[in-house]
């Protein structure tokens, strides 16, 4: 018997056995075995997947034997992964390293930036993740919390399908003897969820549409583990359990609940749905304020037509309007970052992104937000893009040679696989498995070496050609009798592909690797079915619902504007019924062009997965239903090809215009909603259609339907896709439309202006802005733009520069009839009878207040109250003389015309003014927790961040301890960030890392939160926060010796060579609070000494309430007192006087923050006066009160000054062991630059207690 028809003999049946495949020879060993009757089903079904069929019955009848022959279709589910070993040998070690029960020397993850592409690996392949819990070994996670994984590849080379297998085994249960000992890990491997990025997003799919197909995974599994513990309780989980075992025991609902608050579960119910299975949120405010308000105009035109379909004349329901665009995209970023956060820290979370070669600019912006996010304990990303594609996406690019060049991101693991092609030999092992054939035969080392040739063994390419090969009959599945391992006369048969290499050469020698995707082109035209559907639903996008595809080809076939094209493109003739639909979508299915995506029962969606090389584990396989209601392309490619299918170009325009066309007459209301970027694209492709000139309507409705898109785009924080609709429809306008449609024509450049600021286009922006102000129309409808060119400006500025944006703010107060001073000379007078008349004003306002204060609804005096608010934090930075006038003028407008959001702020204000610029503490501190009381009982939640941040970060320090500000300020940070008031929020996080440092914080443990901030400021754009955190965080570097410099703000955090021009009074204080006290702990007294004279007082009238002045006056202070013990200088000596007095004034009335600050500076002033033992005792009371309140630096500082006193005494004794705690002290803070120098210098025998260094810089 014959193999093919090349001749080749088949050997005979004893040494065939030897050869035969792995897979199958134990099955043939058992069938052979087997006595008829007394087969199992199990061996029967075995012989029937090997296509041996027992013909017993037929010979016992007098039948000849059956001889099968015909079609039959390769499976290839059943090959599993070739050659990648080594691949997921380190995919293995990176999902074991946030297990807590691993094993170390198993799983050691590999170094930095690994790339596994083409290395032998000669160390035993990591076990699984299933049976690596069989460790007694526990583990706490590795301290490189955050791992990105990425794996490149050409298309079809088979990186999904790897995937595939390693979310199979990280899913897998433990064994049953596992289970009983380990009953929470039993169940419970972590979460690994999946999400890709579609070739048509670049056109019409919001960005985060695979962010967002992740999450929903995510919170099915989420219910998925809720399930499994509301089915076990935790008294049933033994004492000897590990507390992590107990802590993933815990409710992940609860947790979330706790750590999402309502506005964050608001937002991502948009972007996540079905979260609300898991978190459902509080009683929201009444208030629709608190949330993005909704769009209630659109352009005239634009309604005719959406009037026809049934729709109402407003923007979509969702829509974002105003300064919130900015604050929009914001928030939800952070909500996202928290859901990610709190989940990850609950378990390990592996979240593959597939096609990162089309990711957008957010998505990719998000996964890095979270890797840099030390916050996420247990977070690997692993994303997969095309090699080849990868120049089509500069942001990805960019994002991947970031994290190469990054010095500082030690904290986050690259690791890098490069899935190469098949080489020949793996060509063989994958024909062996697929036609189960020995991988040894002749003939099918014959039939790989031409498949490598025609593929290039590409795994996708292979799967085509061989589904070719059998559709045209060169590989046939043929019956042969007798089998292997049996006699001739055997009553079994035996089925085998059968081929002939030489005819297939001759019948597909035009068929190479480089144009196989000719091949999936000829094999899609020779499916009359597949010419038809597949080039109309490739329109709808990679995904599409049958119901959508029914209507848009009964509109092309009946439309009497459609229906000529449509017939002659498709040479089609009759009427296609919704059956007829039906039937060609279960054909193309069943020819594997399109899968169901099928639905979860929580509402979420999935796909049959299937893989690019076809080799795929289907470990998520559901029985397809006869007709789903959505479906989509099998694979890119296919998308792809289907569009080719058409030749002629402007017929694939055309064709896409008219699908757009008859979407958009025939779906109405939330379905248009739905669909609205596929449709807006689909239009947007025939622009030629609409000249300037001509069809005025058609125009104005399309550039109704870009707003419209653009709105809903930003309600998903797309502001680059916005932008571009936004954009679109001012180019569709008419030259004339201001003067038509002038309230529509705003909105659109209004719309178009705030786009182009959250996505840094500043000059387009600015140009958007200008047209709108230079209208002449009330100055209402042109606040917007005001507001945008505040922002800008803002954003544009550095803090060592001069902003224009309180220039900007006057003139438009002034405009709305709030006059304000604009000269110096003005706003100096202004300033001084704004504090007389603030003062009297206060007298006023009682505990019964806000009881008796009215709400306004005024739209200008909205408009004033929000634009003076967004004066205060730019006249706090650059123009604090008017920041008085501001406060009196909000004060008395919410008298005079009733409370709004920023009155809660104005109070605040006032509280710092009576606080810190009179000095009444007592009337600081009343107006403080008004201010506070009065943002509790609204029901706008967007000013909270701006009160918290103000009140416990400029008044109630003053008047209560500051370890109790130390939690509102970092919920200032969270709730600025969940309302989309960034810029208030990161000021609360700035705030809050300052509060850190005075109450004693680790220095190492400073460190990671100033990395960690900091990036987040990068992040959100916030230039000022982020210098103001950046020169804390040099000063902290310094200290702990991590750059060269001692004193010089010069290191990876902040380079203060860099800055240029004059600098503002704030930037100059925020830089000489942080070098004085580098000068006071590094010695460095001359240069201490001469900052605090230079900045004493700006710090105290111009940064009034600052949170660091009382920490600079104690060491500009010892700097003095050092200084003038050396010799006298009455300036330097009055100085240090004057810092003193100056915090005995505060702690006189009532500020308990320095009472250890002042005992210092006594014991140094009565050391300089030679009253020893009043000096000894004040050392001793600082010593004592630093230590009560756990400031570890103040003792650290109290101990090294009280040495050199006792050694200036001469009790060396005393001295030495004061030193050896103060080298303690500061060791255990973490200032290592100042340990090693004390111990370099006792080593040395220098005077390490010299008061006064000529050194002014290391």
């Amino acid at each position: 018997m014959t193999i093919s028809d090349s001749g080749a003999r088949l050997s005979p049946p004893q040494q065939h056995q030897q050869q035969h495949h792995p897979l199958v020879a134990d099955m043939v060993t058992a069938m052979k075995n087997d006595n008829g009757p007394g087969e199992s089903a199990a061996a029967s079904q075995n012989k029937e997947s090997i296509g041996m069929v027992d013909d017993s019955h037929r010979r016992e009848e007098g039948t000849p034997p059956m001889i099968m022959t015909g079609k039959k279709k390769l499976s290839f589910h059943t090959i599993g992964l070739i050659g990648r070993d080594n691949e997921m040998k380190l995919l293995r070690r990176v999902i074991h390293q946030h297990r807590p029960n691993q094993e170390t020397e198993k799983h050691a993850l590999p170094s930095d930036h690994d790339d596994v592409a083409g290395r032998d690996e000669t160390e035993s392949s990591g076990t699984s993740l299933a049976s690596s819990n069989a460790s007694s070994s526990r583990l706490r996670p590795t301290p490189a919390a955050r791992t990105l994984v990425l794996i490149s590849g050409q298309s079809g080379s088979g990186k999904s399908s790897l995937i595939a297998h390693l979310q199979k085994e990280a899913t897998m249960k433990t064994t049953a003897t596992e289970a009983a000992s380990s009953p929470i890990d039993a169940e419970f491997q972590g979460f690994f969820v999946q999400g890709k990025c579609e070739m048509s997003q670049k056109h019409d799919v919001l960005p985060y549409a695979g962010i967002q197909a992740a999450m929903v995974e995510l919170c099915n599994q989420i219910n998925e583990l809720e399930q499994r513990n509301r089915a076990s309780s935790l008294e049933a989980i033994p004492p000897q359990t590990s507390f992590h075992q107990r802590q993933r025991a815990q409710r992940l609902h609860a947790l979330l609940h706790k750590g999402l608050s309502d506005i964050e579960v608001e937002l991502l119910s948009n972007v996540i749905p079905n979260i609300r299975t898991i978190v459902q949120p509080r009683a929201l405010p009444s208030s629709s304020k608190s949330c993005p308000s909704v769009s209630s105009t659109t352009p005239d035109d634009l309604s005719a037509s959406v009037t026809r379909n049934g729709n109402d004349n407003g923007a979509p329901k969702s829509a974002v309007v105003g300064i919130e665009f900015r604050k929009h995209t914001d928030r939800l970023k952070f909500a996202l970052r928290r859901f990610v956060q709190i989940v990850s820290n609950y378990c390990p979370v592996v979240i593959v992104m597939d096609n990162l070669q089309w990711a957008d600019r957010e998505s990719l912006g998000l996964m890095q937000s979270w890797l840099s996010d030390t916050k996420n304990a247990a977070l690997t990303i692993i994303g997969l893009y095309r090699t080849n594609m990868l120049d089509e996406n500069q942001i990805l690019k960019a994002m991947l040679v970031s994290l190469d060049e990054s010095k500082r991101e030690r904290s986050i693991r690259v690791v890098k696989l490069a899935i190469h092609d098949f080489d020949e030999g793996q060509v063989a092992e994958y024909l062996s498995r697929l036609l189960a054939e020995p991988v040894q035969s002749e003939e099918l080392q014959d039939l790989a070496q031409l498949v490598h040739r025609k593929t290039g063994g590409n795994a996708l390419f292979i799967k085509e050609l061989m589904e070719s090969l059998v559709d045209e009959e060169l590989l046939v599945y043929k019956a042969h009798q007798g089998g292997i391992g049996k006699p001739s006369d055997t009553c079994t048969t035996l089925l085998r592909w059968t081929w002939d290499v030489d005819e297939i050469n001759a019948k597909n020698s035009a068929l190479t690797s480089s144009n196989i995707m000719d091949l999936m082109a000829n094999k899609l035209q020779q499916s009359e079915t597949a010419r038809l559907l597949l080039p109309v639903a490739a329109c709808l996008g990679a995904s599409f619902s049958v119901a959508h595809l029914k209507l848009v080809l009964k509109g092309l076939c009946i439309h009497s504007e459609h229906s000529s094209f449509f017939r002659a493109l498709f040479h089609i003739k009759g009427f296609l019924s919704g059956d007829d639909v039906v039937s060609m979508i279960i054909k193309c299915c069943d020819e594997g062009y399109i899968e169901p995506v099928l639905a979860h029962s929580s509402g979420a969606a999935s796909v049959s997965t299937s893989s690019e090389s076809g080799g795929s584990v289907h470990h998520r396989r559901r029985r397809r239903p006869t007709v789903a209601s959505e479906y989509c392309f099998v694979h890119d490619k296919v998308q792809e090809v289907s569009f080719q299918l058409i030749e002629n170009e402007s017929d694939r325009t055309e064709l896409k215009y008219r699908v757009g066309k008859v979407l958009l007459y025939n779906l109405q209301g939330e379905h248009l909603e739905d669909k609205i970027f596929v449709v807006t694209n689909l239009l947007n492709t025939r622009l030629d259609l609409v000249p300037s000139s001509q069809h005025v309507q058609r125009r104005m409705r399309l550039a109704g339907l870009n707003h419209k898109a653009g709105l809903q785009a930003a309600q998903c924080s797309a502001f680059h896709l916005a932008s571009t609709y936004f954009k679109t429809a001012i180019g569709l306008l008419p030259d004339n439309h201001f003067e038509e449609s002038l309230q529509q024509s705003i909105e659109m450049y209004s719309s178009a202006a705030e786009s182009c600021f959250v996505t840094c286009d500043f000059e387009k922006a600015k140009e958007y802005c200008n047209t709108v102000i230079s209208q002449r129309c009330a100055v209402l409808k042109k606040v917007r733009a005001y507001h945008v060119l505040i922002d800008i400006n803002v954003a544009e500025t550095q803090i060592d520069e001069q902003s224009d944006a309180t220039a900007i703010g006057l003139d438009l107060l002034s405009q709305l009839g709030c006059n304000m001073p604009t000269s110096k000379r003005k706003q100096n007078w202004s300033t001084m009878k704004s504090i007389v008349q603030a003062k009297r004003l206060s007298k006023r306002i009682d505990d019964n207040f806000l009881s008796t204060l009215p709400h306004s609804d005024d739209e200008i005096h909205h408009a004033i109250m929000r634009t003076l608010g967004k004066l205060i934090t730019t006249s706090y930075l650059s123009n604090p003389e008017l920041l008085p006038c501001i406060a009196y003028k909000v004060m008395k407008r919410t008298l005079t015309y009733g409370s709004t959001a920023d009155s809660a702020v104005a109070l605040s204000l006032q509280g710092l003014i009576l606080g810190s610029v009179l000095g009444d503490l007592e009337g600081g501190q009343r107006f403080g927790k008004l201010s506070l009381q009065m943002a509790q009982e609204s029901d706008d939640r967007t000013v909270d961040s701006r009160v918290l941040y103000t009140v416990h970060g400029c008044v109630l320090h003053w008047n209560q301890r500051m370890e109790l500000s130390l939690d509102p300020l970092y919920e200032s940070y969270k709730l600025g960030m969940s309302c989309g008031d960034v810029e208030a929020g990161t000021w609360g996080i700035a705030i809050y890392l300052w509060a850190q440092f005075f109450t004693g914080q680790s220095l190492s443990v400073l460190d990671d939160e100033l990395s960690t901030y900091t990036k987040v400021l990068l992040d959100f754009h916030q230039t000022k926060q982020h210098q103001t955190v950046s020169m804390h965080w040099q000063t902290v570097m310094n200290l702990r010796g991590a750059s060269i410099s001692r004193l010089d703000l010069i290191g990876d955090a902040y380079d203060e060579r860099k800055d240029s021009g004059e600098p503002t009074t704030t930037h100059k204080i925020a830089k000489c609070s942080n070098k004085v006290i580098l000068a006071a702990i590094f010695g460095e007294n001359e240069f201490g000494a001469d900052i605090i004279i230079d900045i004493y007082d700006d710090m105290l009238k111009k940064n009034p309430g600052y949170l660091a002045n009382p920490s600079s006056l104690l060491y500009g202070g010892l700097c003095c007192f050092a200084v003038a013990r050396s010799r006298m200088d009455r300036k330097i000596l009055g100085m240090g006087r004057k810092c003193l007095k100056q915090l005995k004034e505060w702690h006189r009335k009532g500020n308990p923050n320095f009472p250890c600050y002042i005992e210092l500076l006594d014991a140094e002033n009565n050391f300089l006066k030679k009253r020893f033992d009043k000096a000894a005792k004040h050392y001793q009371a600082s010593m004592r009160l630093s230590c009560d309140r756990g400031l570890i630096h103040c003792e650290a500082l109290s101990n090294e000054k009280y040495s050199i006193f006792c050694r200036a005494q001469g009790d060396i004794k005393a001295a030495d062991i004061l030193l050896d705690e103060a080298i303690r002290l500061y060791k255990e803070w973490g200032a290592d630059r100042k340990v090693q120098c004390l111990m370099e210098a006792a080593r040395k025998g220098e005077d390490i207690f010299a008061e006064v260094s000529t050194t002014t810089s290391s």
